[in-house]
């Protein structure tokens, strides 16, 4: 997860002291649904955020606040500081060797777009207490949740022509995707489209972020260790998670399309960015 960024951020803090879809179809998941959200506190998922993000409740909103910027390796650091455009692009070197300390090398099958990753500034703001919508609403282009290390998820698609911007697998602009499933786009706003595997632990089934309609997003497995089968058109069902084994409505990544929910559950009238 973040541990090569927490690494870097205590060794500059030590530095720097030195130096100075139709859900109702679904049957009970629908009915579940629709019962109080006021039961589940959603505060107890924060401890799972890395500590490069800044969390909090402000009235009825849960407010996250992160710079988009990744803890784990990727092709897509500029690998050496002429490549960092003076500090734009995200630079880090405590070994002094010339090479971004964020920087691996993509595989061979990997094809590179020609924009690396920089510090963005992002407030999202999501309810506290998500509430199923009265019909669900397809996710479009840009941010639609917010991952556990401040980079936002992204839908399936990577233009606004859905038959031919569809990212799969092997294919494509998938290929310009690192490890981690993810790329920058324009301005370095790096973002997931597909599962984060970087950010799952072995067991597959921990909470991996919100969707911007309140609703917590889990790794593809469930708490008996099987992939997840049998979920709504949005990627969700009613069932217990790590965090809140009496059951909540949740969404699961999957491994094809559309990857990371299929479309919002919720109301996003409290969604802000």
């Amino acid at each position: 997860m973040n541990l090569i960024r927490s690494k870097i951020s205590l060794m500059v803090f030590f530095a720097s002291l030195l130096s100075c879809v139709d859900i109702d179809n679904e049957g009970d998941d629908s009915e579940q649904l629709g019962q109080d959200q006021s039961d589940f506190d959603l505060s107890v998922l924060f401890k799972h955020f890395d500590e490069s993000v800044n969390i909090y409740i402000e009235g009825n909103n849960i407010v996250i606040q992160a710079d988009g910027v990744p803890g784990h390796k990727s092709p897509y650091f500029p690998k050496t500081v002429d490549l960092s455009n003076g500090g734009y692009y995200y630079w880090i070197d405590q070994d002094s060797d010339g090479t971004n300390d964020m920087w691996s090398e993509g595989d061979n099958s990997f094809r590179q777009n020609p924009n690396f990753i920089a510090e963005q500034n992002y407030t999202f703001r999501i309810p506290i207490k998500p509430s199923k919508a009265k019909s669900p609403t397809q996710t479009s282009l840009g941010p639609i949740g917010v991952s556990i290390n401040g980079v936002p998820f992204y839908n399936q698609y990577e233009g606004p022509n859905t038959a031919t911007d569809l990212i799969v697998p092997g294919q494509g602009v998938a290929r310009s995707l690192d490890g981690s499933t993810g790329h920058p786009a324009q301005q370095g706003r790096y973002h997931y489209h597909m599962i984060p595997d970087s950010l799952l632990f072995s067991t597959e089934d921990n909470f991996l972020g919100f969707a911007a309609d309140g609703f917590p997003i889990y790794g593809p497995k469930n708490l008996d260790s099987l992939n997840v089968s049998g979920l709504d058109d949005c990627n969700g069902e009613y069932g217990p998670t790590p965090d809140f084994p009496d059951s909540i409505y949740h969404y699961h990544t999957i491994s094809v399309a559309p990857y990371i929910i299929g479309a919002y559950c919720g109301d996003l009238s409290n969604w802000r960015q």
